[in-house]
């Protein structure tokens, strides 16, 4: 899917791009409230300063995205793969994180309220600067 066609769809009303492939993408600065982009791949892509109020990123590729200055409000991550996200002045309030992947990612100041069941941590840099090496919450 390219981006272009993706944005028009969603300024038209549509909110459901589950399965999209959208590698590499650079969509910067966007509000998406409401989209559906369960088992989406958005692996390194820049979402920074993106708005994902109440959306559904479940089982979505996110390894290696900016998710600098982000918003996941009520979203849900349930099984995303979070690997070596970078996450700095990142909110994730009310989220879903059960079973979400966040091997090596890197949170700083990050805003999280969440609600987790097996979420798994391995070699990831926290909000407190801590290294969680191997965990499972």
């Amino acid at each position: 899917m390219q981006l272009e066609d993706l944005l028009n769809r969603y300024a038209n009303g549509e909110r459901n791009f589950s399965g999209a492939n959208l590698v590499n993408v650079d969509l910067e600065q966007v509000n998406l409230t409401g989209i559906n982009l369960r088992e989406a791949n958005l692996s390194g892509a820049n979402l920074s300063g993106d708005c994902f109020l109440d959306a559904d990123l479940g089982k979505a590729n996110l390894e290696g995205a900016n998710l600098s200055n982000t918003s996941f409000h009520r979203a849900n991550l349930m099984g995303a793969n979070l690997m070596g996200t970078e996450m700095y002045d990142t909110t994730i309030s009310f989220a879903d994180l059960t079973q979400a992947n966040l091997r090596n990612a890197k949170f700083f100041q990050v805003g999280l309220k969440v609600m987790i069941k097996e979420l798994f941590f391995e070699d990831t840099v926290m909000p407190d600067g801590t290294l969680a090496t191997r965990y499972w919450v």
